[in-house]
């Protein structure tokens, strides 16, 4: 296997509602394409051209790349202070009039001061070789394996890069030898086409129940066993259509393709958590294996006796 980069570092992206402190007006970020920041942040000169970046939220690694360039320019940067003692760390308040409170003074107001401060600023370009993980790596297993310091408030951090890749290897999310140089993804041939007015309804949570279902069980099919990140599915053992609400201990990952077979009701499984299949695919060998075989999730998993519950009630009623 080809040498890892020397570097790495972590990228911390926040939601406008996470941000604690209203000083700061965000950057323009793309977390799959680049990441900016300016001379006021802390390792503002680390990453550079070829470097890995691990690009994170708060709850867990969203992806991995390799920076293909480093950009600078000089830019000038709104920051915003309390009024009475101009201090940056104040905080918005949702329910509560006036809309800021001030966390060094106490003073309340609706209108910050915002003055102009002159700053360079600098973007990571790295979208050739995105690698999206989708929360599969959390927060907290960055935190115990990767960093090299516990500087949490800085939005740029060093990673160790082999214990990065030790621990993408061990969730089975690293492909490729090495990944970085050919991108992180192939896309299928563009197809000629256009375009017709579509109706329907979009599934409010669905990406969510996808990431909890990933923190869970990691990149694991709940019938073929391990697989990549991006072939998974978040499966409903109730169907959705029925209620129309995420239970998280009646959701398994499963592979697209037997995720499509499984909606369609050609692979069951019973209130004995037995993978069954439907006669009509017995003649396709890697399905016909699945017959009888255990679900490949902890047999000590929390959520299981309620899973076998849901399966054994919808039996009964089948």
């Amino acid at each position: 296997m080809s040498p890892v980069p020397k570097r790495a570092w972590s990228f911390l992206v926040v939601d406008e509602g996470e941000r604690q402190h209203q000083g700061n007006q965000g950057y323009d970020d793309d977390p799959s394409s680049y990441y900016s920041w300016d001379s006021t942040v802390a390792n503002r000169e680390g990453p550079s051209d070829g470097d890995i970046c691990a690009v994170r939220d708060s709850r867990g690694l969203l992806g991995i790349s390799r920076i293909d360039d480093v950009a600078r320019r000089n830019g000038e940067k709104a920051r915003s202070r309390c009024p009475e003692c101009e201090s940056t760390a104040f905080k918005s308040r949702a329910t509560m009039q006036p809309i800021y409170k001030c966390s060094h003074c106490m003073a309340e107001f609706d209108q910050p001061l915002v003055e102009k401060v002159p700053v360079t600023i600098f973007r990571a370009d790295y979208a050739r070789s995105w690698v999206p993980v989708d929360g599969a790596v959390t927060a907290g297993e960055l935190e115990a394996d990767c960093y090299r310091s516990r500087a949490k408030q800085h939005a740029i951090r060093p990673v160790d890069p082999e214990a990065l890749r030790e621990v993408l290897t061990r969730r089975q999310l690293l492909v490729g030898d090495p990944w970085w140089q050919n991108g992180g993804s192939v896309e299928p041939p563009e197809i000629p086409g256009g375009y017709r007015e579509l109706k329907g309804l979009g599934r409010i949570g669905q990406q969510e129940f996808r990431r909890q279902l990933l923190a869970r069980f990691g990149p694991v099919c709940a019938f073929s066993g391990p697989q990549p990140v991006r072939s998974l599915h978040a499966a409903h053992v109730i169907p959705y259509s029925d209620d129309a609400r995420h239970e998280l201990a009646g959701g398994l990952l499963l592979r697209a393709d037997l995720h499509a077979l499984f909606d369609a009701r050609l692979i069951t499984i019973d209130g004995d958590l037995k993978i069954r299949i439907d006669s009509s695919l017995r003649s396709f060998p890697e399905l016909s294996r699945l017959d009888g075989a255990s679900l490949q999730i902890r047999s000590g998993d929390s959520l299981m006796p309620t899973l076998r519950k849901i399966l054994k009630q919808r039996e009964a009623s089948a």
